[in-house]
């Protein structure tokens, strides 16, 4: 019989952030127009974009995401690697702001742990100028089960002492071919 305990680490690292995220997921799908579409966030803006959005995983690759951020003081401010392999919509609330990812495991897991997809960390400082850049690693081999399946990521500037994002990018797909 295979039993668990639920020690503290555990608790803090995996099964609050599931928790928390599961229930601002069920809010969205609960008020699915509270949010028309076209609406604005006021307050800094951020946008993100790459440099391919197709990686072989025989071969593996670099997918590199330049991140850029306008109205956010880059003093102290860093960002955080969000991901979803189940779509991205309807999206979700992250904290204060909306992200266009879907939750599922690997955006559970690469929120909480990490992923070995992103070999820097979740986390990064911003430079002087409120800019970074992001690397998504596929190693060669990867399992082929990936073949015809697509990953978005989406990047959310914050302070790195609170932790609260300003904004989020746009879903950057990175579609694995044999």
């Amino acid at each position: 019989m295979f039993t668990s305990r639920l020690t503290p680490r555990i608790v803090l690292t995996r099964v609050l952030p599931l928790a928390l995220l599961s229930v601002s997921a069920l809010l969205v799908l609960a008020a699915p127009f509270s949010r028309p579409a076209t609406a604005r966030v006021a307050g800094p803006s951020c946008w993100a974009s790459a440099d391919t959005h197709v990686i072989s995983v025989s071969a593996g690759g670099t997918q590199t995401i330049a991140v850029r951020t306008n109205g956010l003081s880059p003093v102290g401010a860093g960002y955080r690697v969000l991901g979803s392999f189940s779509g991205t919509s309807p999206g979700s609330p992250f904290f204060s702001t909306f992200v266009p990812l879907n939750v599922d495991r690997y955006f559970v897991r690469l929120y909480s742990v990490g992923s070995p997809f992103v070999p820097g960390g979740n986390q990064g400082a911003l430079d002087a100028n409120g800019n970074a850049l992001v690397q998504i690693v596929i190693p060669p081999g990867a399992p082929s089960w990936l073949i015809g399946t697509t990953v978005h990521h989406a990047i959310a500037p914050q302070q790195l002492l609170a932790q609260q994002p300003y904004c989020s990018s746009a879903a950057i797909p990175l579609t694995f071919v044999p």
